[in-house]
C-alpha cells in the first residue's frame, strides 16, 4: 500500500533520523559469495591463481573473501585482475621482507577491501598497492605498510578503519581521489601521508587521522583540487598540513583540526601557492605556529565564518592569515582569529583587501590587521578587534589608499584593548604619520561615518551593533528626531546620534509559508514500476527509512545480514525512547556494527551474539525486530491466536517474538495462509515494507487468521 503524501509529511520528521541506515553500512558486512581458504603449503602462485579463479567465477556484485594461513615471506609481486562490481576482502597477512616494486598489483575495474585482519606489508622499499586507472581500494581494518615507497597508490581511496603507513621518502597514499572516514593515515619518514596527481582530484577527510612526521600530511599539486576537511584530524610535525600547489584550489574546514608543524620555520597548517585558490572556514580549528594560513598566489581568498584559526609562535613577523597574493582578500564574518606575538592578518600586495563583518580578531604585536601596502584595503562594519599591550588596530607601511575605509553606513568595528586606530577621512590631507590622525579606543570606542548611502535598522534590536565588555547594552532608537543608538552600563548612559541610518519601528510579523516539497525523482534502476515491492521501497527512501547501495541500485534481492539487522533494531530503539539516533559505526578497529551490538545489549534487544555477517532468517530477524520498540509502540489490533500460524508452533524458539509482530500488523506472512517461512532469509525488498510499519503505525495491517 503506498504512503500517502499527508501521511509521508507526517511521519518525516520522526523518521529523518533513520537516513541512510542500510547506506551507512558497508558492503562488506554481506556474505561473502566466493571463499578462497589459504592452506599453510600456499604460496604466492597457489594464493594468486586460487584468488583470480574465485574472481572468475564471480559476477558484479559479488564479494570474493581471501582468509586462512598468513604469508610474511612472499618474495614475488601478487597480480590480481579484478572484474567491474566484484569486491575483493583481503583478510589475511601478505608480507614481503625484501625491496619490491609491488606486492599487490591491480588491473579491471573492481575492488580491493583490507579488512579486519588482513595486513600487506613491505619491510623494505616498495609500493604496497599498485591500481589501475579503474581499481578502487578500500581499507576497513588491518594494516597496509612499507618500509619505503608508497602504501597505497591507485585512482580512487578511501580508508574507513585500520592503518595504512608508509615509513620512507614517498606518501602513504598516492590517488586523484582520496577518501579518508576513519582510521589511521601516517607517514613515518620523509614523505608525507596523501598525495594526489593531476588536476581536478579530491580528497575528503571526515573522521580518523592523517599526519606525516617530517613531510606534508596533504600534498597537491594539480589544479582544481578540491580538499574537504569536515571531520578527523590533519596535522603535521615538521611539514604543512595541507600544502597546494596548483590554481583554481578550493578548500573547506567546516569540522576536525588542522594543525601544521611545530617549528618557526615557514611551516603552515594549510599553505596554498596557486592563483585563484578559495579557503573556507566554518568551524573546527587551524594552527600552526609559523602561521595557520598563508596563500602566495594572485586573486586568492580567505573566508572565515566559523570555527578558529590561531598561530601561537614566538616569531613576530607574519600572521595566523598571511594573504600575500595581489588583489587577495580575508573576510571574516565568524569565528576567531588570533596570533600571540604578532598580527592576526597580514597582507602585502596591493588592492588587497580585509573585510569584517563579523567574528572576533586577536593580535598580541604590532596590529591585529597589518597592512604593508593597503591598496584599497577596506574594514567592513561589524565584528571586534582586540590587542594586546600596545598593539595598534591597524598598521600601515605605504599610504596608498586609506588603511581602514568604514564601509555600509554602519558601524566602524569595534577596537578593544591598548589599541590604537587611524582613520583616513576623504577630506582630510594625507597623514604624515601613522598617529596623526589616529584615536585612543577606549575614548571613542565606536564610530560612525556617512558613506552616501543609508542603512535601515528596526528600533530595540542590536543589528550590526557589538557590546564591548564594558557596554552592557546598545540597541538602535530615536531621540528628539534623530536616530542612533541607545547605549546603557549602570550609571553610564546615554543616546549616540548616527548620520546615514534610518531607524524605523518594528515591523508586524508577518506568518511564514510552509513550503511545498518538491519530490525528487526515484533513483533506482534496479526496481521497476510494477514489481509488488516498488511502492515499499519508494516510500521508505522518500521518508529517508532506506537507501541504494549506490546511488542508481537498490539491490533488492540482497539478503540482510544479522549486522545489519541489529544496527536498524538499535536505531529505531534509541529514536522512539531518546527522539534522535547518535549511533554510528564503530572506530579504532573494532568491527563496524559492535556500538550496535552492545547498545542492544545493554537496552535488551538482544543477550547473544549471532553469526554477524551471515543473511538473518525470519525467524532470526523477527526475534531482534521485536524488541526494539516497547509494548506500547506494538499494541496488538489482529486475533492470531497461539498456535494458528502453520509453521509456527508455539513450541518454536522465536514464537513469542512472531506472534507479537503478527498481532501488532507488522507481518502478514508469506503466502495467503500467512505462513511465516521462519528457516528463510529476508530480502531488501522485503525490508523498506518492515521498516514502515514498524515506524509508521498508519501502515499497519488488519487481519485474522482462522483456526
Amino acid at each position: 500500500m503506498k504512503t500517502k503524501p499527508k501521511q509521508l509529511l507526517s511521519t518525516l520528521l520522526a523518521v529523518m533520523m533513520l537516513l541512510g541506515l542500510l547506506a551507512a553500512i558497508p558492503i562488506t558486512a554481506s556474505a561473502a559469495d566466493n571463499v578462497v581458504a589459504i592452506g599453510p603449503g600456499d604460496g604466492v602462485e597457489a594464493i594468486q591463481t586460487k584468488t583470480q579463479n574465485a574472481i572468475n567465477d564471480s559476477n558484479s556484485g559479488d564479494t570474493v573473501t581471501v582468509t586462512g594461513e598468513n604469508l610474511d615471506q612472499a618474495g614475488d609481486t601478487l597480480f590480481l585482475n579484478i572484474k567491474a562490481g566484484v569486491t575483493v576482502v583481503w583478510k589475511i597477512g601478505y608480507g614481503c621482507p625484501i625491496s619490491i616494486e609491488n606486492l599487490v598489483s591491480l588491473t579491471g575495474d573492481g575492488t580491493l577491501e583490507v579488512a579486519e585482519g588482513g595486513a600487506l606489508m613491505i619491510h623494505d622499499n616498495g609500493t604496497e598497492i599498485k591500481g589501475g586507472s579503474g581499481n578502487t581500494v578500500i581499507v576497513t581494518g588491518g594494516v597496509v605498510s612499507t618500509g619505503g615507497g608508497s602504501a597505497i597508490d591507485a585512482y580512487y581511496v578511501n580508508v574507513r578503519g585500520g592503518m595504512v603507513r608508509a615509513g620512507g621518502s614517498d606518501y602513504a597514499i598516492t590517488s586523484r581521489v582520496a577518501e579518508v572516514s576513519g582510521g589511521i593515515v601516517e607517514a613515518t619518514g620523509t614523505g608525507g601521508a596523501i598525495y594526489s596527481t593531476g588536476n581536478n582530484t579530491s580528497i575528503t577527510i571526515s573522521d580518523g587521522a592523517v599526519s606525516a612526521a617530517e613531510g606534508n600530511a596533504i600534498y597537491s599539486m594539480g589544479n582544481d583540487t578540491n580538499i574537504n576537511i569536515s571531520g578527523g584530524t590533519v596535522s603535521a610535525v615538521e611539514g604543512n598540513a595541507i600544502y597546494s600547489m596548483g590554481n583554481d584550489t578550493n578548500i573547506t574546514i567546516s569540522d576536525g583540526t588542522v594543525s601544521g608543524g611545530t617549528v618557526e620555520a615557514r611551516i603552515y597548517a594549510i599553505e596554498a601557492r596557486g592563483d585563484d585558490t578559495v579557503i573556507v572556514v566554518s568551524g573546527g580549528a587551524v594552527f600552526a605556529r609559523r602561521a595557520a594560513i598563508n596563500t602566495c598566489g594572485d586573486h586568492a581568498i580567505v573566508e572565515v565564518s566559523g570555527g578558529s584559526v590561531s598561530r601561537a609562535g614566538a616569531n613576530l613577523t607574519g600572521g595566523a592569515i598571511e594573504a600575500y597574493g595581489a588583489n587577495s582578500a580575508v573576510r571574516v564574518s565568524g569565528g576567531t582569529v588570533s596570533s600571540t606575538l604578532s598580527a592576526a592578518i597580514c597582507t602585502s600586495e596591493i588592492s588587497s583587501t580585509v573585510e569584517l563583518s563579523g567574528g572576533f580578531i586577536f593580535g598580541t604585536s604590532i596590529a591585529s590587521v597589518d597592512y604593508d601596502d593597503p591598496g584599497t584595503s577596506e574594514l567592513s562594519s561589524g565584528g571586534s578587534i582586540a590587542n594586546g599591550a600596545g598593539a595598534r588596530a591597524a598598521r600601515l607601511t605605504a599610504w596608498v589608499q586609506p588603511v581602514i575605509h568604514i564601509v555600509d553606513g554602519g558601524q566602524s568595528p569595534v577596537i578593544s584593548g591598548d589599541a590604537v586606530v587611524c582613520e583616513w577621512l576623504r577630506d582630510m590631507p594625507m597623514p604624515t604619520s601613522i598617529d596623526e590622525y589616529s584615536y585612543k579606543s577606549q575614548a571613542a570606542p565606536a564610530r560612525w561615518r556617512n558613506t552616501g548611502g543609508m542603512e535601515t535598522y528596526i528600533e530595540g534590536t542590536s543589528t550590526d551593533l557589538t557590546v564591548l565588555p564594558d557596554w552592557a547594552t546598545v540597541v538602535w532608537g530615536r531621540d528628539g528626531g534623530q536616530d542612533g543608538v541607545y547605549y546603557a552600563n549602570g550609571a553610564n548612559e546615554g543616546f549616540l546620534p548616527v548620520d546615514g541610518v534610518i531607524v524605523e519601528p518594528p515591523p508586524e510579523p508577518t506568518p511564514t509559508p510552509t513550503p511545498t516539497p518538491t519530490l525528487l525523482p526515484f533513483p533506482f534502476t534496479d526496481v521497476a514500476d510494477g514489481v509488488w515491492y516498488r511502492n515499499a521501497v519508494e516510500d521508505a527512501w522518500r521518508m529517508g527509512l532506506i537507501d541504494g547501495k549506490t546511488p542508481t541500485l537498490y539491490m533488492p534481492e540482497d539478503n540482510l545480514t544479522y549486522a545489519e539487522a541489529v544496527k536498524l533494531a538499535a536505531c529505531m530503539h534509541q529514536l522512539y525512547t531518546a527522539g534522535a539516533v547518535t549511533l554510528s559505526n564503530a572506530t579504532g578497529g573494532n568491527p563496524w556494527y559492535m556500538t550496535y551490538v552492545d547498545y542492544a545489549k545493554d537496552n535488551g534487544i538482544i543477550d547473544h551474539d549471532y553469526e554477524w555477517s551471515a543473511p538473518a532468517t525470519r525467524a532470526g530477524y523477527i526475534e531482534i525486530f521485536a524488541n526494539a520498540l516497547p509494548d506500547d509502540a506494538l499494541p496488538p489490533m489482529n486475533a492470531v491466536s497461539n498456535g494458528a500460524i502453520q509453521d509456527v508452533p508455539m513450541t518454536h524458539p522465536q514464537a513469542a517474538a512472531i506472534y507479537r509482530l503478527y498481532r501488532a500488523g507488522i507481518l502478514t506472512g508469506v503466502d495467503a495462509a500467512h505462513n511465516c517461512n521462519p528457516d528463510a532469509n529476508i530480502m531488501r525488498s522485503e525490508v523498506a515494507t518492515i521498516l514502515v510499519r514498524m515506524m509508521d503505525p498508519a501502515e499497519r495491517v488488519s487481519f485474522s487468521i482462522e483456526t
